[in-house]
């Protein structure tokens, strides 16, 4: 055994000591460059492009044999041009000898320098690239496909190590002229360490990118520590450093320097897994960390992981962008934002989850999915403890002076009431949205407004969207509404349901108007549904019932017993001359309530109600929205109590009746005693309805109203009839007698 062993290693050092020798004398005997001629034939033959070697060739044989060149240039074929479709100032290669043996290729250095690539497409859409092999391909007949041997199988797994690899000033070209478009990698250089399958290299690569389409330019650098595994399709990247600077009509804001740096950049092509360690990407002036970790990437991807970007200025983000931050009433505001979540993807559905949003110290906290389908479904939901948006308002602008047609009334532009509210395009969209969102703040602060205890509840489904319910608490009071929009069908129909306890009305128009307004504790329930998608379609399909009743309040800047004393006096005695008030008049009341039925934009109330201890008022009318017309009267008295009010001058009109009419469009409504009405009053008997030294206020809500016939046929409420002549207050005059009741009644209203 041993004998055997001896011999066989003798023949196989004969053997190497052949080859050496073989190859020594190939170097020796055989000049390479007597046969450049039959090199450039044979390309020539093959591809019909035109090969130029210029300088000699230098061959090198064992241990390594390889081959040095000077320039190269392998020409364009007919009809791309003159210019090279690749050239090279010089190369050097070489192969180790004795591995070929093994199955294995293990290269030295190799050295590119001066590499011009000229990729074309021509208008016609021929390519320069395809002559290459293209007259083998027409020559070889297709062969039936035969099964590999074990040999071939071998050679599919060749090892492939280099010993370095350093490409110098590389240019190339890829110029579509059918498309219009011109892509260049300019100055490319590249250095490869030693390489060996699956050991780390070092690599180091910078080059420059131009582009028409889309037209920008950028400057690459990139260095990380390699490693490669061909046969196992394993690559990966550790200790990354990247630095892009860009520029041009693509970039946003014009130009920006992206750093991206990683511990492991991994793509197990094998296994269908891509991995990343410790990922950061800066640009804009933003950094976000990331982990990734991505699966089933070729069959059905997967992928979960986080993402965290540390806090940043969103209006400096903006600017960069070129875009123009918007303005704020605190200047400070979106300074300080950062985010943080988890994501899963699948084919099937993808979430966000554990996602952390701080906006200037204020944490919004949130997850979403999505699951796929024929309609893909979502979920939402935001949460925060509290949130402040005034410092994100924009500032309040200066209002600039009123000029005469500006305080005009205006009138609906014409065309403007059947302008389509929705787009069918929106409506369509809704058809096919499945939603659930969930909107929970404990507190929050818009103002005037601020909420304690939001909560939001969103669905949609197949056209039907709900929002059920919206609830909060309001300076006090508490509301919870429902809302519904159906777009199922071709025309939209809506719904509103909504229930007020308790609101501290006085505070909520204070913070709206920044002045002292109408206060009381406030109720109010509403049930209303309308189907259209105009304005004039909205108005004239609008129906349901609405409540509210005020209590305990004060109506302030008219004192409206002495308001209607004055005018009961300018109706006895038909006089003329200005109802003057005290600055700081003010009406308190007990309860004002009252209910309408809304009947296809007919509002028609018949109970409101207005008591205190010194007045009481009740009214009815109908507001008629397709006409935008009003027609309302209200009958008041005053009561005995108003001696203790200090009112002892008014002793005379306790328990008048007095009637107020409340007439006209919109856009120019009229408030004035009526006459007509008085009179009526005076012949049935019943100015003194209270009766003489009444001393308590009525408990049913229009006893007044009932005692002078009331307002009449509903119907009446429809028409836009002006007042009768003489009966509506001048308006243009200057002392008119009734300003003040219509002052004061246009506020109650």
């Amino acid at each position: 055994m041993t004998k055997l062993l001896k011999r066989i290693l003798l023949v196989l050092g004969g053997l190497a000591v052949l080859l050496a020798v073989g190859l020594t004398l190939v170097v020796l005997l055989v000049d390479p460059n007597e046969y450049k001629d039959d090199i450039t034939k044979a390309v020539y033959e093959t591809t019909g492009m035109e090969l130029t070697i210029e300088g000699n060739l230098e061959l090198r044989v064992f241990p390594w044999i390889g081959v040095d060149t000077g320039a190269v240039r392998l020409g364009n074929p007919p009809g791309f041009g003159d210019e090279p479709f690749v050239s090279l100032q010089s190369a050097s290669v070489s192969l180790q000898v004795l591995p070929l043996l093994s199955g294995s290729v293990q290269a030295g250095q190799i050295d590119v320098q001066g590499l011009r690539l000229n990729l074309l497409r021509n208008a016609d859409g021929a390519a320069n690239w395809e002559a290459l092999g293209k007259k083998d391909a027409a020559e070889t007949a297709p062969a039936e496909e035969q099964p590999q041997s074990g040999a071939d199988k071998a050679g599919q797994g060749l090892d492939l190590a280099i010993g370095g690899l350093n490409v110098t000033d590389a240019n190339i070209l890829f110029d579509d002229r059918q498309a219009g478009k011109r892509f260049a990698l300019e100055g490319l250089n590249l250095r490869l360490g030693e390489v060996q399958p699956g050991q780390p290299f070092d690599m180091k690569v910078s080059l420059g990118l131009e582009s028409s389409q889309p037209p920008l330019g950028a400057d690459i650098q990139v260095q990380a520590v390699a490693a490669l595994d061909l046969a196992q399709q394993v690559y990966e990247l550790n200790d990354l450093q990247a630095t892009v600077q860009a520029r041009g009509e693509a970039v946003p804001g014009g130009e920006t320097t992206v750093q991206a740096d990683a511990r492991t950049l991994l793509a197990d092509l094998g296994r269908q897994v891509v991995t990343t360690e410790g990922l950061t990407l800066n640009v804009y002036g933003v950094t976000l960390n990331a982990e990734l970790a991505a699966s089933d990437i070729k069959s059905a991807p997967r992928a979960k992981g986080t993402l965290r970007v540390d806090p940043f200025d969103a209006k400096k983000l903006l600017t960069a962008l070129g875009q123009t931050p918007p303005e704020t009433t605190d200047p400070t505001a979106l300074g300080n934002v950062s985010l943080a979540l988890g994501f899963d993807y699948g084919p099937d559905a993808a979430t966000v989850h554990d996602l952390i949003l701080n906006l200037d110290g204020q944490e919004i906290t949130g997850e979403a999915s999505m699951i796929a389908g024929d309609v893909p479904a979502y979920d939402v939901k935001i949460q925060a403890d509290s949130l402040n948006l005034d410092p994100y308002r924009a500032p309040q602008a200066e209002e600039p002076a009123e000029t005469e047609a500006e305080t005009d009334p205006q009138t609906t532009p014409a065309g403007q009431d059947e302008k389509p509210l929705l787009p069918k395009a929106v409506a369509e969209q809704l058809r096919s949205l499945r939603l659930d969102a969930l909107l929970k703040v404990g507190q929050l602060k818009a103002s005037p407004a601020e909420l304690s205890d939001l909560l939001i509840l969103i669905t949609a489904r197949d056209g039907l969207l709900k929002v059920e319910p919206a609830s909060f608490t309001l300076y006090e009071g508490d509301l919870t509404s429902s809302m519904s929009m159906d777009v199922r069908g071709t025309i939209p129909n809506y719904a509103l349901n909504l229930d007020l306890n308790g609101l501290a009305i006085g505070p909520l128009l204070q913070a709206i108007q920044g002045k002292e307004s109408l206060s009381g504790r406030t109720n109010a329930e509403t049930a209303l549904t309308v189907r259209g998608n105009t304005l004039e379609q909205l108005k004239r399909t609008l129906s349901g019932n609405v409540r509210f009743d005020i209590h305990d309040g004060v109506f302030p800047g008219v004192d409206l017993a002495g308001v209607m004393t004055k005018a009961y006096r300018k109706l006895e005695s038909s006089g003329d001359g200005e109802i003057q008030t005290q600055e700081d008049a003010r009406t308190q009341f007990g309860l004002v309530s009252g209910s309408a039925t809304i009947t296809n934009g007919l509002v028609d109330n018949r109970d409101f109600l207005f008591k205190s201890p010194f007045l009481q008022a009740d009214g009815e009318g109908v507001v008629s929205l397709p006409e935008n017309s009003v027609n309302y009267l209200v009958v008041g008295a005053l009561l005995a109590s108003t001696e203790g009010q200090g009112r002892g001058d008014k002793a005379d009109y306790v328990g008048i009746g007095i009637p107020i009419r409340v007439k006209g469009d919109f856009d120019d409504l009229h408030f004035w005693p009526d006459p007509v009405k008085w009179a009526e009053m005076i012949a049935g008997g019943a100015l003194n309805i209270l009766g003489d030294g009444a001393e308590t206020v009525l408990d049913t809500p229009g006893a007044l109203l009932d005692a002078v016939g009331g307002l009449g046929s509903k119907n009446e409420g429809a028409a836009k009839e002006e007042p009768t002549q003489g009966a509506a207050p001048d308006q243009s005059s200057s002392s008119n007698p009734l300003d003040e009741v219509e002052k004061g009644l246009k506020g109650l209203f």
